[in-house]
């Protein structure tokens, strides 16, 4: 992604931290899931850890 881009998402939408890599995400849903019960309705953790977990539970559980 450009870095322009990704800064005026950051201006526009604000960032949020992922609850399990530590990484600073635009708050939008191309970078966490959507959710109910949450006040931004975004899940906590970041796309990416999400589905690292989903095949981690797939492959060797």
């Amino acid at each position: 992604m450009n870095n322009e881009i990704l800064i005026d998402k950051v201006g526009t939408y604000g960032v949020k931290k992922c609850s399990k890599c530590g990484i600073e995400f635009p708050n939008i849903k191309e970078y966490f899931y959507q959710t109910t019960g949450i006040k931004d309705g975004l899940r906590t953790d970041c796309k990416r850890c999400q589905d690292t977990q989903k095949l981690r539970k797939r492959y060797f559980i």
